[in-house]
């Protein structure tokens, strides 16, 4: 895909070739995961279960039971730094681990697209990851999914651009400002924030440009700013000379940037809440362990889940890992209340701000949030000390979002 080289015998290809046909590799990197996990949390001193779940079972399914649905887990986009949780709590056995089996976790076509899929039950899709935007469009379109949980619980997404050359970044009128396709929906978003406008009144000349010309036109003065992600700035910032700042959205305008979905109807089904509930407390504790050990999760990134990601150097998808994923995280909620936690008063707020900037109806809390799911499952909090842990690796971009 995209290159000449032959592909790299992947990880589970070795595993294969060394275990005796008696032993499923799926069975063994499960365990081997659960024994990583539950060693984790003994180093950190917290003892309790594996995951530090608020509910204090042990980790896994407690009747060893495994529930079986003949779905896909669809992401938003192709497999990245920024959506690996959804992927690896398949690929690496965290679903089998606490009591539940898909068909596949697949990549997406971008969010809106997999909102539509899981709201209208496109074939055999039923879970999703997407969004926040797309997914409020989506229910205002009359789109049937609910949320079950947070993903990426704080916004990606800012204004990137040269240290002194913007004054004031809420007061920029007139300037010259690059969007890629993908995220001009989104950039009404900061106009609302910031007092400048909204989707019909924009006060700048906003320019759709493909992502790839953005940080050359930075360099060379073609375009004021850029609106685009943490993990991009992280990109731009290694790819000039010039030295950029970042300015959040979520320091004017508090919105979740990804939430995890399902269908309503097929929700109600039988036994699916607690399949549903199993599949999230999986999602939950597979982030808690990429947060945990982002470097091996990016080497079974590169290795099993996309080998073209060894063409990227291994250091920027760290830096990737540290700016798309860990630095969003770092939520009291998320800390307290659990990985994929749901908050009333955050999800609301949220759909709040995305109605006044999209000029969409806010919907009843209880309408979107499938809070059924979030009392069934148990999800992945953090000591004291592994949150520290975190802190300490994600460095300079824990701040980067107050």
């Amino acid at each position: 895909m995209g290159h000449d080289n032959p592909e790299p015998e992947s990880s589970a290809e070795k595993l294969d070739q060394v275990l005796p046909d008696s032993l499923d590799r799926r069975t063994f990197v499960a365990g081997a995961i659960s024994a990583s996990v539950a060693g984790l949390a003994g180093c950190a001193g917290g003892g309790g279960s594996a995951g530090g779940s608020a509910g204090g079972s042990a980790g896994g399914t407690p009747s060893g039971d495994v529930m079986s649905r003949d779905i896909v887990w669809r992401a938003d986009w192709t497999v990245a730094v920024n959506n690996v949780v959804t992927i690896m709590a398949e690929h690496e056995g965290f679903l089998e681990e606490y009591g539940a089996s898909i068909t596949k976790a697949e990549r997406g076509f971008g969010s809106a697209d997999t909102t539509r899929r899981i709201g209208t039950a496109q074939d055999n899709e039923r879970l999703g990851k997407a969004n926040f935007v797309a997914v409020m469009n989506g229910i205002d379109a009359g789109q049937n999914v609910s949320i079950i949980g947070t993903d990426r619980p704080r916004s990606a997404l800012g204004l990137i651009y040269e240290e002194g050359s913007i004054d004031d970044p809420t007061s920029y009128s007139g300037l010259d400002i690059a969007v890629a396709p993908s995220l001009r929906a989104s950039y009404p978003l900061y106009e609302v924030a910031t007092g400048m406008g909204g989707p019909d009144n924009l006060a700048n000349n906003l320019q759709t440009v493909e992502e790839s010309a953005h940080p050359a036109s930075l360099e060379n003065g073609e375009i004021d700013a850029s609106w685009h992600t943490t993990d991009t700035f992280a990109d731009y910032d290694a790819q000039t000379d010039i030295d950029l700042v970042f300015e959040p959205l979520y320091a004017h305008f508090p919105i979740v940037e990804d939430v995890l979905i399902t269908n309503t109807d097929w929700l109600q089904e039988e036994d699916n809440l607690e399949f549903v509930s199993r599949c999230l407390t999986a999602h939950s504790h597979c982030a808690k362990y990429i947060m945990l050990n982002p470097e091996e999760a990016v080497d079974i990134l590169r290795e099993d889940l996309n080998p073209d990601l060894q063409l990227t150097e291994r250091d920027v998808l760290l830096t990737g890992m540290r700016t798309g994923l860990l630095s969003l995280a770092l939520r009291d909620e998320v800390k307290n209340q659990g990985y994929n936690f749901l908050s009333e008063d955050v999800l609301t707020t949220s759909m709040e701000n995305v109605a006044e900037a999209n000029g969409l109806e806010v919907p009843a809390y209880e309408d979107v949030a499938a809070t059924e799911v979030q009392e069934q499952a148990d999800l992945a909090t953090y000591t004291d000390e592994e949150w520290s842990q975190i802190q300490e690796y994600t460095g300079e971009w824990t701040d980067l979002l107050e």
